[in-house]
């Protein structure tokens, strides 16, 4: 029953996703931060990063770091406290479960790609392209409404396993980095 519960709240966010082209355009952080949330309910980190909270990092300045706060305060992740933190460079980046790579910080995908290769921090982006760079979600614009693509090659190599029920809803999964 749960599970059928946690489809059908995806089922829903996504059919949200209906936006028009200039909507779309414009990064709507609440937006990102719903669907953040729910990829939590949809992937699985391995015991080793498990600890006493659940840590969401944003790269850089961004405003989606008030609206990731804002959630934090009314939701948990497995029962943990979700605490969201920044940082100002890739090489401070460390002992996060979730990183939210800005637009603005796009060009940092690549050192923070080395920075977290044995960690299993899950990277999300919102650049065009990304996906494929091997951000392991991207946000894209996809015919006027907001879509998500999936690096599996990324998401294998930092041992996440994301749920089928996550993969069905991607625009494009990428299987090489």
């Amino acid at each position: 029953m749960r599970k059928t519960y946690h489809v059908v709240v995806l089922f829903t966010v996504f059919l949200m996703m209906g936006t028009n082209a200039a909507q779309a355009q414009q990064v709507d952080y609440k937006f990102h931060t719903v669907f953040i949330y729910n990829f939590t309910k949809y992937i699985k980190w391995p015991e080793t990063s498990v600890g006493n909270e659940f840590v969401i990092g944003v790269l850089g300045n961004s405003g989606i770091t008030e609206h990731l706060k804002k959630m934090a305060e009314s939701k948990s992740v497995s029962g943990k406290p979700i605490v969201v933190k920044t940082f100002n460079s890739p090489a401070e980046v460390a002992h996060c479960h979730m990183l939210f790579l800005p637009e603005s910080k796009s060009k940092e995908l690549a050192a923070l790609r080395t920075q977290l290769a044995n960690q299993p921090t899950l990277i999300i982006s919102e650049k065009d392209g990304l996906g494929k760079e091997g951000s392991d979600i991207n946000f894209i614009v996809n015919n006027g409404r907001w879509n998500f693509e999936i690096n599996q090659a990324s998401t294998d190599l930092r041992n996440l396993k994301i749920s089928g029920e996550l993969t069905k809803f991607a625009h494009k999964i990428y299987t090489k980095i």
